[in-house]
């Protein structure tokens, strides 16, 4: 299996599906991601979205995507079908609701479509309330 590093993925805090093939981004994070932490707390939740376009890689079937923390363990991962009449570009577009970052550092975001898999690094930092 081959592994990209992917500057077309982008992570954002929420993304929404608009009329005629549209997307928003909503808190757009280019490398870093600001996550709300209680004083005192283990952990900080999130949500995590992103948006990635491809040309046709292969014929798979379904696309794998996982967030990896800095430990090396899976944080969330979920697989989801691949169009039959995906034929020239396909659109990855969805989110990952409230993701318990449990520590700061670099995390990794993969899309994984048949044998190629493609990566985006991001750092995750606490920001502590009250």
């Amino acid at each position: 299996m081959s592994t990209c590093t992917a500057e077309n993925i982008i992570l954002s805090e929420d993304i929404r599906t608009e009329i005629g093939n549209k997307f928003t981004l909503v808190g757009v994070s280019p490398d870093t991601v600001v996550v709300a932490k209680k004083k005192g707390a283990k952990s900080g939740t999130r949500n995590l979205a992103a948006y990635a376009e491809f040309s046709k890689l292969s014929d798979a079937a379904t696309a794998h995507i996982s967030v990896t923390c800095p430990e090396g363990e899976i944080l969330v991962e979920g697989n989801f079908p691949i169009p039959d009449e995906t034929e020239e570009n396909l659109v990855v577009a969805g989110k990952f609701m409230n993701v318990k970052f449990k520590s700061e550092g670099k995390y990794t975001f993969k899309i994984t479509l048949g044998d190629k898999s493609f990566c985006k690094e991001f750092n995750v930092e606490f920001h502590s309330i009250d």
